[in-house]
């Protein structure tokens, strides 16, 4: 039965060399075996012959993957579970180049991340004049709140809340706002209504202070 590849082939190379792989994205032992060193005690055929590799085997085929096949003058190809595996009963040293190596190719393959879109002229002459004033705004509402109105914001309480506070407290509590000091907030903000609108449509944004 033919399984499809678990894994699209991607290049792998350790210690300069290439690591086959299969239709089915299998990995070459002896490939690994001669980047491990080659040392003959190394040999896949004795790792193939350990009972915990015999069960991983197991394992892998009850999931369905396919995982060893032995091919004639092409060597024998493992799931890449078992290359983990085989790297381990080698030594922690070869390992540890494995995974380095399967991390290169996955840092590879990963695209980059698309550059963040500058603003606009019109954008940041936007948000230039967005941010004067909403500072200047929040200048201007400090100065009607007291250290109390402040401390019910910073507990949690909704605006809503706050606002009620601010009406019913004793004068001597909190300082009530009155219209006139929300004056300069209006105009400041209709300021930064005319300001977008002129710069949205080309034309030169009006200058603080000054007719439109």
């Amino acid at each position: 039965m033919t399984h499809p590849a678990q894994n699209a082939p991607t290049a792998l190379t350790i210690s300069d060399i290439s690591i086959r792989q299969d239709e089915q994205g299998r990995y070459c032992l002896n490939d690994l075996h001669r980047a491990s060193g080659g040392q003959p005690r190394h040999k896949p055929s004795e790792w193939l012959r350990n009972k915990q590799v015999i069960d991983l085997v197991k394992e892998l085929e009850k999931a369905g993957i396919p995982a060893i096949q032995s091919k004639q003058q092409l060597g024998t190809f493992v799931h890449r579970d078992m290359v983990y595996d085989y790297a381990m009963w080698i030594s922690p040293a070869f390992k540890v180049k494995v995974i380095r190596a399967y991390d290169a190719i996955a840092t590879q393959a990963r695209p980059d991340p698309a550059p963040e879109a500058l603003p606009t002229p019109v954008q940041a002459a936007i948000n230039r004049r967005a941010f004067i004033v909403i500072a200047e705004a929040h200048r201007q509402l400090n100065l009607t709140l007291t250290e109390c109105a402040r401390r019910h914001l910073a507990e949690g309480r909704t605006a809503a809340e706050t606002a009620d506070l601010v009406e019913h407290a004793p004068p001597h509590q909190i300082r009530l706002v009155h219209c006139d000091d929300l004056r300069p907030l209006a105009a400041l903000l209709s300021e930064l209504s005319g300001s977008v609108t002129a710069l949205i449509e080309g034309q030169p944004a009006p200058q603080p202070g000054r007719p439109r």
